[in-house]
């Protein structure tokens, strides 16, 4: 939908024409950060979705979403909260790492 029409149909005092839904049966996919705005979610909600298996598919690299078939997925979930990443304390010695690697460690 064209800026001319909203702007045509405020000149005129008319109601400017609604906009359709981005998911509707159009078959175009929607990209992360269009699927966010359409569902009122943020991008890491939809990165937490994907990691429970949430429907997504690729055209080349990149991750592509069919909202109907999202918003069936999210009905079908339904309402629970998703579980954030956990973090993994790693102890790593640099010392060990650079020895094993044959390389000496400090000034010598």
């Amino acid at each position: 939908m064209a800026f001319a029409e909203f702007a045509a149909a405020e000149r005129e005092g008319q109601e400017p024409p609604t906009p359709p839904e981005p998911d509707s049966d159009s078959g175009r996919l929607l990209s992360k950060k269009e699927l966010a705005t359409t569902l009122g979610k943020s991008a890491a909600s939809i990165d937490r979705f994907d990691r429970e298996g949430a429907p997504h598919s690729y055209v080349g690299d990149t991750k592509r979403y069919d909202g109907g078939a999202y918003r069936d997925w999210l009905t079908a979930r339904g309402k629970r909260p998703t579980q954030a990443v956990k973090r993994v304390e790693s102890t790593v010695d640099i010392d060990d790492v650079l020895v094993d690697a044959g390389l000496r460690v400090g000034a010598q």
